[in-house]
């Protein structure tokens, strides 16, 4: 059973405020509690109709004693959030709860082939996932440009918001003073010190982490690809997916850098991050490592090893396992020519079968 953990600011970062000037514009990442009340209701009356769950049951008490600190100290609030963006992320929300709710009613008809059920399971896996993206990029990405445009236009002295957010904004600053005006100078943190109890601890000169901040280029990745069919404006010489039942979430491009004495080696983007890998490429089978640098959080640190068999004639398109002390799954990768992930999770599977098959697919 979830239980929710009230967090306070640390005692530092009460201390810094109190010692700013009287008067100085403290902007918060927040909705004004009046806002907060509005959006809560908004989510709640929907998830009746729709016959989903409570709505937000998480606790302001952060942000809301932040609030406070800053009130008692003569220091003008200013709350950074729009509640019009809190509305969009609701609606998002509830089409996503919806297409779950789909999931329910999958199963295998009469006489309908492993293969269609295999399209259909995928098809509407993929729909899930573009309604996830689709709230991440208004809870992420439209709420952080929200809150920085607030900064530049209401003249806050500070700033107290989400680790996350500003973990990107340190790491990011040239582009933002570009595109803001905003100029960050001391970085301060209260991070937890003990996750198991919830402890945390004020970090005077705090240094970014480039995994939290990563979080948010995922997202962008994942927008360009559901929009225009690949991550970046580069043309990589092979394309795979690293998980054939979600395939967009398990989408790369693979560019390959070098080659010398047989071996290639060079550059893999997916949604999780910037890797390196090395390894080889014969027309008849591929063998790699891969190691991600730029990475979110969630992304395997350890290496990755990819492997297919040798199957005995040429062709373009491969499929295997991957194996990290993480675990593994089954992978396919083709020569980039433009499928979507969903065509490349039937190529998979067609390709599969002509192995347990001993058929040789032509191309």
């Amino acid at each position: 059973q979830r239980r929710e953990i009230e967090l306070e600011p640390t005692l530092g970062l009460e201390n810094r405020l109190r010692e700013l000037p009287q008067n100085s514009r403290v902007g918060v990442e927040n909705l004004s509690p009046e806002d907060w009340q509005e959006v809560k209701d908004h989510l709640r009356g929907f998830c009746l109709t729709n016959g989903l769950g409570p709505g937000y049951q998480s606790s302001n008490r952060y942000w809301e004693r932040v609030s406070q600190i800053c009130t008692s100290s003569r220091h003008e609030v200013v709350w950074l959030e729009d509640k019009d963006n809190w509305f969009k992320y609701n609606l998002a929300l509830i089409e996503a709860g919806n297409i779950r709710g789909e999931y329910d009613e999958l199963y295998r008809e009469e006489g309908e082939s492993d293969r269609d059920y295999h399209k259909k399971l995928v098809s509407l896996n993929e729909e899930l996932y573009r309604a996830q993206i689709s709230s991440d990029r208004i809870h992420l990405i439209g709420r952080d440009e929200t809150i920085l445009r607030n900064i530049a236009s209401k003249g806050c002295n500070v700033v107290v918001a989400g680790i996350g957010h500003t973990d990107s904004w340190i790491l990011d600053s040239v582009r933002i003073s570009e595109k803001y005006g905003i100029e960050f100078g001391q970085y301060s943190t209260d991070a937890l010190a003990d996750p198991q109890r919830f402890i945390l601890r004020f970090i005077e000169d705090a240094i970014p982490d480039p995994h939290l901040a990563y979080d948010f280029i995922g997202v962008r990745k994942s927008i360009n690809l559901l929009e225009r069919g690949q991550f970046t404006d580069e043309n990589p010489d092979w394309v795979g997916i690293w998980d054939v039942y979600g395939p967009s979430r398990g989408y790369f491009e693979l560019f390959v850098e070098q080659q010398k004495n047989g071996t290639v080696s060079g550059r893999i983007e997916d949604s999780s991050g910037t890797a390196q890998f090395e390894g080889i490429f014969t027309p008849r089978f591929v063998r790699f490592v891969k190691s991600y640098g730029d990475s979110t959080r969630d992304a395997i640190k350890s290496d990755i090893t990819y492997q297919t068999d040798d199957v005995g004639y040429d062709r373009e398109t491969h499929h295997g396992v991957f194996r990290s002390d993480k675990g593994g799954s089954v992978f396919y990768m083709e020569k980039s020519n433009g499928n979507s992930p969903l065509q490349m999770s039937m190529s998979w599977y067609n390709l599969r079968q002509d192995d347990k098959s001993r058929q040789r697919r032509l191309f």
